[in-house]
């Protein structure tokens, strides 16, 4: 069997969740298949603009592609399967282009961008418009589409009444290093550290409620706040207490997530956040969305707490709870730890290929 995987590749050590997604899968699946991975050539830097045309660097399997020249290296290459493993606008124009040929047409579902787009006021009608067409496209054409959460299926139907695909479920993975990481350190002192990742705008609703749950707790603590935070604004009452960390590789992201009690993860829609995934891995308790694919592996006050995004009380309360009996935290996160480890990008693959092998 022999596969494409399209879609973002960023070789940096600071990636996005379907970024790590990219790297993580084309590194498994060439263990189990014959794999190449192209990408847009403007992931490289610097670039001229006939390279982003017609540009192409190999590096091994991996292909950084003009958009004109990609086509023809897919026709070069006659894969079985062509998966876009991650959303760009490209990936819409490429199943365009092979929705007629025998190639069986694949897609990862992180999140529905037309959702997505529709949370964020800034964006011009043009780009919204043009987004949607080209995941349109990308539903149109897939026969087979993969989830992280049953609510992404119906999201799907809700814009695009895309119903006759093969809609596979899956999880996302942890690197083995997350897993090696060593040894958590917990409530070193009387003060709870949370951690929480910034970036789309329901991550960012999730952190301001959040913010509502902390205020009037009277408990000491430290919030951590990874990635892009533009648009939030840090309460008054908890300035001193919040620390924005914009940009933060892997490697120390891992290494903070080790010294975190509690993790948490509010937003409104979340597919399946890798970064709680591993900061399970590293024995931090959890508190997760229940609109969150990962919240269906979860048994609440076992290996992680769930609550609503949209009930500050019920989570104030669980804090409030937690940080008076931290040893049951501290089980909660052990609990967790051993959860993950059915979080593995092996299993992500052969749920991937036993897609691909349907007629």
């Amino acid at each position: 069997m022999r596969v494409v995987l399209t879609g973002i590749y960023n070789a940096s050590d600071i990636r996005t969740g379907p970024e790590e997604v990219a790297v993580s899968v084309f590194r498994e699946m060439q263990k189990m298949a014959e794999t190449f991975f192209l990408t847009k050539f403007s992931m490289l830097k610097p670039h001229s603009f006939w390279q982003k045309l017609f540009g192409l660097k190999q590096e091994g399997n991996l292909y950084y592609c003009g958009f004109l020249r990609m086509p023809f290296l897919v026709k070069k290459l006659n894969p079985d399967i062509i998966h876009g493993i991650n959303y760009h606008p490209f990936v819409g124009l490429f199943f365009l282009l092979f929705s007629g040929s025998k190639t069986r047409l694949c897609y990862t579902v992180h999140g529905v961008v037309a959702y997505e787009n529709s949370r964020k006021k800034y964006l011009t009608a043009y780009f919204r418009f043009s987004r949607r067409v080209t995941e349109y496209l990308v539903f149109r054409y897939a026969k087979t589409v993969y989830l992280l959460t049953e609510y992404t299926k119906k999201q799907i139907l809700d814009y695009y009444r895309k119903s006759e695909a093969e809609y596979i479920y899956t999880i996302n993975g942890i690197d083995p290093e997350t897993r090696n990481a060593g040894t958590p350190m917990r409530f070193q002192e009387k003060k709870m550290r949370i951690a929480a990742v910034a970036g789309l705008m329901d991550r960012i609703y999730g952190i301001e409620i959040l913010f509502d749950a902390l205020i009037g707790t009277g408990i000491e603590f430290e919030l951590k706040i990874f990635g892009e935070t533009e648009h939030l604004i840090v309460p008054a009452p908890l300035r001193g207490k919040v620390k924005i960390i914009a940009k933060v590789s892997h490697k120390d992201f891992i290494e903070e997530l080790r010294s975190t009690d509690l993790y948490v993860c509010l937003s409104l829609f979340e597919t399946f956040s890798i970064s709680t995934a591993e900061a399970m891995a590293c024995g931090c308790a959890v508190l997760v969305s229940d609109k969150a694919g990962i919240s269906n592996y979860i048994t609440h006050n076992e290996n992680g707490l769930i609550a609503s995004p949209e009930n500050p009380s019920e989570i104030r309360k669980l804090i409030l709870h937690y940080y008076e009996n931290q040893e049951e935290l501290m089980k909660i996160g052990a609990a967790a730890r051993s959860l993950s480890e059915m979080f593995t990008w092996g299993k992500v693959v052969r749920d991937y290929i036993s897609g691909y092998k349907m007629v």
